[in-house]
């Protein structure tokens, strides 16, 4: 029952998204549920990947900060992103050059 009650709600979300943003189109409530099922299957296989990828990095840079008492500002996660290679600007830092 859980299952359809959210495949309903991600259908009228799609319906009123449909609505709402210009140049998106649903061509009806059938749609609509299509287009529920296939986000629910992608949720359900992409979504434990992705947090079995995500899970080392998220276990370092927790114990990290616990292990020093640091406090998570936006400056330390700006250096945490510049270190793996990314900016908070959409560039890519690699060494010292900006891509």
């Amino acid at each position: 029952m859980k299952l359809v009650i959210k495949l309903l709600l991600t259908a009228v979300a799609v319906v009123i998204l449909a609505k709402i943003l210009p140049g998106v189109a649903v061509g009806g409530y059938v749609s609509a549920i299509i287009v529920a099922i296939v986000l629910a299957l992608l949720r359900l296989i992409v979504k434990p990947i992705l947090v079995f990828l995500t899970f080392p990095v998220t276990i370092i840079t927790l114990g990290l900060f616990s292990l020093f008492n640091l406090e998570i500002n936006l400056s330390i996660v700006a250096a945490v992103l510049t270190i793996v290679g990314y900016s908070m600007n959409d560039t890519v830092v690699i060494y010292d050059r900006v891509r």
